[in-house]
């Protein structure tokens, strides 16, 4: 059963690959290099703070964070379940990171996605994967990852966003930098997450093949509504990045029942999710002018409630929707505590330092003014 959650870890590695390729794919040509050496940067400065205390803090007791706590599975080596267990949290960080794409600075980011791991995602991760957490005592419900990462990540992004402010040309027509590489991630995207929601069973057993099921149906379901929408509101113009919205806004919303409900239901909340997170995203922009470079909180954040709240109705114990409330509570709680936690860390950041590059090297693109070459050599 071991071999289960390597095949995860390693499908995990590929989703980041498509995170990052998605994200190189939706900027323009000066900062599309930027974004992939970034998310090669995030690796060990995410890794370095989960073996020091990462782990300690979301599994072990907190009076003793200096010990190595002991793998709750049971069944698997502790090593992987926890190298499992940290990529989460590096896909969060990623997630993140795509609101703020062309504009934040990267010393600020850095240190801002240090405390964000150690105030946020390691604290809400505690309350939901550890036995003693609070929410997952009250009864939460959350197959894979939905709160940890996708509420977290999504409902923080929208304040980074917000906080960081808009691109300098954001009122402009902006053209994306590489088609193709949007296609590609997102393919990679699609098959990382088989490993992200049938990996969360941690041994390969019924909920694996169940969760991998859904998983694919919600996910071109979700897909196929927002195209269509896409196409009513904006006739013969649905697009590559449009797409992936709706690929992604599906898998996130199954991705808190994937391993409990059955297909009929899987693929309900796929079509739950593309109408709302294709609404959410047209409201952000048009209403909000909230510049979310590439729609995290709409395809993260509300996906990952639609998630939450069709979870808590359809999985049922006893013929009764018993974890409808409990989902409600830690969608509330999760989402605004990851808001206001996020909103003080930027304030805080800001006192002191820059959160953004300058204007000229948004101009001129952060790939020669931080990595002094550009993603393609013409020449």
């Amino acid at each position: 059963m071991e071999i289960w959650l390597l095949v995860s870890i390693t499908l995990l590695l590929l989703m980041a690959v498509g995170i990052a390729l998605v994200y190189s794919g939706s900027v323009r040509f000066k900062n599309a290099l930027t974004c992939l050496c970034f998310s090669a940067l995030l690796l060990p400065l995410s890794y370095g703070l989960w073996l020091l205390l990462g782990e300690r803090i979301i599994f072990g007791e907190l009076d003793s964070l200096l010990k190595v706590p002991e793998s709750y599975s049971g069944d698997v080596n502790p090593s992987s379940f926890y190298l499992f267990q940290y990529l989460f949290s590096y896909i969060s960080l990623l997630v993140l990171w795509g609101s703020t794409l062309e504009r934040v600075s990267m010393r600020f980011y850095a240190l801002f996605s240090s405390l964000w791991l150690l105030v946020v995602y390691y604290p809400v991760s505690r309350w939901l994967l550890n036995d003693s957490g609070w929410l997952a005592e009250i009864g939460a419900l959350d197959f894979a990852g939905g709160f940890t990462v996708h509420v977290t990540s999504g409902f923080s992004a929208l304040v980074l966003a917000n906080c960081v402010g808009r691109r300098l040309d954001y009122f402009q027509l902006i053209n994306k930098f590489n088609q193709p590489l949007i296609f590609l991630g997102t393919i990679f995207i699609l098959i990382g997450w088989f490993g992200f929601n049938a990996g969360s069973s941690i041994v390969f057993n019924e909920s694996s093949v169940v969760a991998f099921e859904n998983t694919f149906a919600a996910g071109v379901v979700s897909l196929g509504v927002w195209c269509l929408l896409d196409f009513i509101h904006t006739p013969n113009r649905v697009s590559m990045i449009g797409i992936s919205l709706g690929l992604v806004s599906g898998l996130v919303a199954i991705t808190p029942a994937a391993g409990f409900v059955s297909l009929n239901y899987s693929l309900i909340i796929g079509f739950a999710s593309g109408i709302v997170c294709n609404y959410a995203s047209r409201y952000m922009h048009k209403v909000f002018k909230v510049d979310d470079t590439v729609d995290v909180f709409p395809s993260h954040g509300v996906g990952a409630v639609v998630g939450a709240v069709a979870t808590g109705i359809l999985v049922l114990d006893s013929g009764e929707s018993v974890h409808l409330r409990p989902n409600l509570i830690a969608s509330a709680v999760v989402a605004t505590y990851s808001m206001f936690a996020t909103w003080i860390l930027v304030k805080i950041l800001r006192s002191f330092m820059s959160i953004r590059i300058s204007k000229k090297a948004e101009e001129e693109g952060s790939d020669v003014r931080i990595f002094g070459e550009n993603i393609l050599n013409l020449k």
